[in-house]
């Protein structure tokens, strides 16, 4: 809801919008109108236990437009459950980030609407999403030492994590380091399809190696219109557990989550979700999909190469299984856009197959 100042003799066109899961809305008013009330009609509906996200956002308070409750009103009127404030910051001096959390937390409602207090930590190498709190480093630190304090800073009461934001944006030049007990990664934040391609890939070469790493993605909104919080979304699953800050935290540290800019994806193997081990290796692969555009195609990726492929062939809803025999390594979904140059609408984190 809200109020708007009308010139006279003028005709207005209001569009509505309540993030990719909704209808667009469309009317008409004159400097006439007393009201508007628009009915929004859902498209897509998440399944129970699901909550979608925005993992990294900006306020006034480093280089946003809007005051942090305005961030969260229009959070949750574009439909999401959940928003990490992540404004910029970087060593112990951070009066501005604690001051946006001081005004957004108020409005934060568990089992609702959650705002997790986070800062973009934002050193000159590097940038990186602390989740659920604050950095007690130097600004002058390293990567690494800015992982092991927030490891160090993790409790079960208060858990926090970490995330290297846009790794080719900020962070080339650490490329090679062998970053340990990393938990997160930004993908998507780029408007260069090549580079998104390229972090992705560095992503799945870290699995490779290894590394238990997971994905997550949020908008890097600074305006909450020109770039509308949500439109790239982390969905957890927090099942029967309650919408808390520290749920949410817990699964994006353990994988339990799926990436999307527009597609709802469901994919389990042998009935186990993402960020899971599992020891069979005849793995049953299970994939649902409901779109808000037409799907191509469901890659499923294992090691880091198509190991098998649905076609959807257009379709917005969509249910596949299929059967991989001598399974090893990492698997993960993704679906792909029906466009000439399909790219991601969303993309599973991995399960994991154990080695004898």
């Amino acid at each position: 809801s809200g109020e708007a100042f009308l010139l006279p003799d003028a005709t207005y066109h209001v569009s509505t919008s309540r993030g990719f899961e909704f209808e667009r809305q469309s009317a008409s008013l004159s400097s006439s109108s007393k009201t508007l009330k628009v009915a929004m009609r859902p498209k897509l509906r998440n399944r129970p236990g699901w909550y979608g996200g925005d993992c990294h956002s900006h306020s006034l308070y480093s280089d946003g437009s809007f005051t942090p409750v305005q961030v969260v009103e229009a959070a949750r009127g574009e439909g999401l459950d959940w928003i990490v404030l992540s404004d910029h910051g970087a060593g112990h001096d951070i009066p501005t980030v604690l001051k946006a959390h001081e005004e957004a937390l108020p409005y934060s409602e568990p089992g609702k609407f959650v705002v997790i207090p986070g800062e973009e930590f934002s050193a000159s190498g590097f940038h990186a999403n602390i989740i659920n709190g604050t950095a007690k480093v130097l600004a002058t630190d390293s990567l690494q030492q800015l992982i092991n304090a927030t490891h160090d800073a993790d409790t079960k009461e208060q858990p926090i994590t970490v995330a290297w934001n846009h790794p080719l944006g900020h962070g080339k030049e650490l490329l090679g380091d062998d970053l340990t007990r990393l938990p997160l990664v930004e993908l998507w934040n780029t408007q260069e399809p090549s580079e998104e391609l390229e972090t992705t890939l560095l992503w799945w070469s870290w699995l490779g190696r290894g590394k238990r790493v997971f994905a997550e993605t949020g908008t890097d909104s600074h305006h909450r219109a020109a770039n509308p919080y949500g439109h790239r979304r982390t969905y957890v699953y927090l099942g029967d557990t309650p919408l808390t800050a520290a749920n949410i935290v817990r699964a994006l540290r353990g994988g339990r989550s799926f990436l999307s800019r527009g597609a709802l994806l469901y994919y389990t193997v042998n009935g186990e979700l993402p960020g899971s081990t599992i020891s069979n290796h005849r793995i049953q692969i299970c994939v649902e999909m409901d779109s808000a555009i037409p799907v191509g195609r469901i890659d499923i990726i294992g090691n880091g190469v198509v190991a098998w492929s649905f076609d959807v062939g257009g379709a917005e809803h969509f249910t596949g299984e299929t059967t991989i025999d001598d399974a090893e390594g990492w698997y993960l979904a993704q679906v792909m856009d029906a466009g000439e140059e399909a790219q991601p609408l969303a993309m599973s984190n991995p399960i994991f197959i154990e080695s004898e």
